[in-house]
């Protein structure tokens, strides 16, 4: 008969009661694809306890990727108190074959029967332990949060048993996939992982999983701190990238202060520290929340503002946290005079620094003027700031108030009050705001 209606028969037999020696012999045949249906139909038999015995003996042999295959399917009907001894055995058997080890590794913690932590502790402790297999019991022991002596024992994951395929399997844990109570023991077992995670790529997801489960870790961050604000301790490069993506989340927020003050002194030469201090200060600048007035980081960028004011070589830095400050953060909660007095202190801040001129000229028409979605500001709220820029006599103060003019006069349709302003700066002694002045075309 064709292979696929024999395939079907020897399976149709695990239905049928007492045909477990007949499946017995398919399985240690000569047919390969009558043994693989045998050893399927075996796991469903009505004797399921003598079935495993068979099974596992078949899983030494030639035919052990069916065997282990079939082995899941059997232990699911195998009383407990029989199932805990027989997977014990096979994951510290020494005959046994590593796929079926790490089979019973995972049934233990899939089917729990008594002893199953014990079997694994007992496995995990065996320093000649295979090393796929220890991924494997390391994989079952994080999910037993309820017994304290899980995670303890996946401490020597950063120790003795360090590996990378080992570390990559517990930084896959998931906090969701714990009680809000086990989130803490988890994340300090992260934390302890973090510092043997010393290969690129999986030092790459150490980070990634410090971040996740940071915000359950109660040990503190003073270490990482510490080597992130010294300049000469190498840790702290790889360091910075976790605590950038701390601050980002907001778990680490006024301390970082403390990390940019240790790193000031560095910022007028080339180096780690004036590094560190600037991937900071851009991570600082984008932590601002939705709505800037009720943020409570603003807070945080208004400090640095603060730190960093007297730096002339981090007035760019000063400036890009500048913008995501209110009120330029958001013009359109501002007042009138809140706008008019940020801009002319950005003036201020930008007298002799042509560069930044025109960088910050490009982000303030973007403000201003009316965009996709973003209907055009009430002409009257930048009016105070367009006349008072254009009263001051430095260039910077005069090429800014052109900015504000032309984004709002043009979209308003420059009525009176906006033509007057223009026509102020067409008089500015400044020939480079002179000529932008002159070419606005204001007709039409």
């Amino acid at each position: 008969m064709p292979a696929d209606a024999r395939i079907a028969a020897v399976g149709s037999l695990g239905r049928l009661p007492g045909v477990l020696g007949d499946l017995a012999a398919r399985a240690g045949g000569g047919d390969a694809v009558q043994a693989e249906a045998a050893m399927e139909a075996m796991a469903r038999t009505d004797r399921p306890a003598e079935a495993l015995g068979l099974l596992l003996g078949h899983a030494r042999g030639a035919g052990s990727p069916y065997a282990v295959a079939a082995v899941a399917g059997c232990c699911a009907a195998v009383p407990p108190s029989a199932l805990g001894p027989v997977l014990a055995g096979t994951l510290t058997g020494p005959d046994a074959k590593v796929t079926m080890r790490k089979q019973a590794a995972r049934l233990l913690e899939r089917l729990r029967p008594p002893g199953a932590v014990d079997a694994l502790l007992g496995a995990w402790r065996d320093p000649g332990l295979h090393r796929d297999v220890r991924v494997a019991v390391a994989a079952s022991l994080r999910r037993f949060p309820d017994d304290p002596r899980a995670f303890t024992a996946l401490d020597d994951a950063a120790g003795p048993y360090a590996s990378e395929p080992l570390l990559r399997t517990l930084f896959q844990a998931r906090p969701d996939e714990y009680a809000p109570a086990h989130r803490p023991g988890y994340a300090a077992l992260v934390r302890r992982l973090l510092g043997a995670a010393d290969g690129p790529g999986v030092r790459f997801r150490a980070r990634g999983a410090f971040q996740t489960w940071a915000y359950w870790y109660e040990g503190g961050f003073e270490d990482l701190l510490a080597t992130v604000g010294d300049p000469d301790d190498p840790a702290g490069d790889a360091d910075l990238q976790i605590v950038q993506g701390l601050v980002t989340s907001g778990i680490i927020g006024a301390e970082i202060l403390d990390v940019l003050a240790r790193l000031l002194p560095a910022a007028g030469s080339a180096g780690p520290g004036r590094r560190r201090l600037l991937s900071l200060v851009s991570v600082i600048g984008g932590t601002r929340g939705g709505d800037p007035h009720d943020d409570p980081r603003a807070g945080l960028v208004r400090r640095t503002i603060e730190l960093l004011g007297d730096r002339p070589l981090l007035l760019p830095q000063v400036v890009d946290l500048t913008w995501e400050f209110p009120p330029l953060a958001d013009v359109r909660a501002a007042s009138a005079d809140e706008l008019a007095d940020a801009l002319d202190a950005l003036a201020e801040l930008l007298r002799d620094r042509p560069l930044l001129v025109a960088e910050s000229d490009s982000r303030l028409r973007r403000i201003l003027a009316p965009g996709y979605g973003r209907r055009p500001l009430p002409p009257s709220l930048p009016l105070p700031a367009a006349r008072r820029l254009a009263g001051r006599g430095h260039l910077t103060a005069h090429l800014l108030a052109v900015s504000v003019t032309v984004a709002v006069g043009s979209a308003a349709g420059w009525p009176d009050e906006w033509r007057a302003v223009l026509d102020d700066l067409r008089g500015s002694p400044h020939p480079d705001v002179q000529g932008k002045a002159i070419d606005v075309h204001t007709d039409g």
